[in-house]
Parts: C-alpha cells; structure tokens; sequence
C-alpha cells in the first residue's frame, strides 16, 4: 500500500489535509481518502482508479472516481461522490503531483439544542 498525503481549501471543507492510502497504481488502483477540516470533522470515501505508466519525464496522469462513505461530526452521515485527476512525477524522491477534485457532498449540519 501507498500512502500520499497533501493540503488545499475545499467549498465544503475549508483549508482541510487529505490522506490517500491505495494500492500501487499498476495501473488501476483502489484506496481509501480521508479528508480533515480546520476544525477536526473528517470525511471518508473509497477510491477506484487507473493511472497511465510515466512519460519520459516521469510524469504519470491518473483519473478515478471516489464515493462518499461517511464521517465524523458535521459529516457523519454524509454521502456523494468525488471525480479525480492528477499527475504525479515519479522522477523526484518526493514523488511530488497534483490532485482536483470534482463532485458533490450531501450532509446534514448538527442540530443546535433549541433549534
């Protein structure tokens, strides 16, 4: 397994981190995410992708899919789905890339006691 980790501002999330764990990219790969928000709600979801083999730059394209399994907090019950694409540089050590991330969250916000 592969762990990648990164960092970015997300309509729902805010400034949030996210955690790849997935199989080797050979090429199609599978994994999960979990993204973390400035204030410690998380969101989970399942990852299905294929990658290309690298150019002669070292420069591989990925795309896939990602589904919305849950949460913590705000996004416990949440649910949606998530396209990917990318491209990571299998030339550096620090096997630097790049990620977006499309899609829609459904979630319901807490209740306030009174509400």
């Amino acid at each position: 397994m592969i762990t990648n980790t990164g960092e970015g501002q997300a309509t729902h999330l805010g400034k949030s981190t996210v955690t790849a764990i997935h199989t080797y990219p050979n090429p199609h790969f599978v994994g999960t995410l979990e993204f973390v928000c400035a204030s410690g709600a998380k969101l989970f979801a399942d990852l299905n992708g294929t990658s290309q083999a690298p150019d002669a730059n070292g420069i591989s394209l990925f795309t896939g899919d990602a589904l919305i399994t849950g949460g913590t907090e705000r996004f416990a019950n949440a649910a949606g789905h998530l396209e990917i694409r990318g491209w990571v540089d299998f030339s550096t050590s620090d096997l630097s890339g790049e990620v977006e991330y499309n899609g829609h969250i459904k979630f319901s916000p807490p209740q306030i006691a009174g509400d």
